[in-house]
C-alpha cells in the first residue's frame, strides 16, 4: 500500500525487452493504479516517483513517463498488461477496494 491518505495504491514494474538501438539493456516501465469513483485508474509513471529502486531493474534502464508515451503502442501496452495482472489476480482488485 502506497500513497496519499492511506489509500492502496498498486505499483507493477514491467520488465521489457531493449527500447534502444545504442543500448542493449532490458527495459522497465512503472505502472501506477489505483480506485478512484469506484473505478481503477492507471498510469504510466516516472520511476523517481515510484517505491522502486535501482535494484528493482536487476541493471536494466528504466524508462521514463516520456518514453513510454512516446513509443507507439506503448501506453496501450502497458494499460494492457495491468488489466490483465487484476483479471488474473482478483485479489489486486479488492486490495485497491474495486470489486473483484
Amino acid at each position: 500500500m502506497h500513497g496519499e491518505a492511506k489509500q492502496p495504491h498498486l505499483w507493477v514494474l514491467l520488465g521489457t525487452g531493449p527500447w534502444f538501438d545504442d543500448d542493449s539493456r532490458n527495459c522497465w516501465l512503472t505502472v501506477h493504479a489505483w480506485l478512484d469513483d469506484g473505478n481503477i485508474l492507471t498510469s504510466i509513471a516516472d520511476p523517481s516517483g515510484s517505491p522502486f529502486t535501482d535494484e528493482d531493474a536487476c541493471g536494466g534502464r528504466w524508462l521514463s513517463r516520456e518514453d513510454v508515451l512516446a513509443q507507439e503502442g506503448a501506453l496501450e501496452w502497458a494499460i494492457a498488461r495491468r488489466l490483465q495482472l487484476v483479471a488474473q489476480v482478483p485479489a489486486i482488485a479488492l486490495h485497491l477496494g474495486a470489486e473483484a
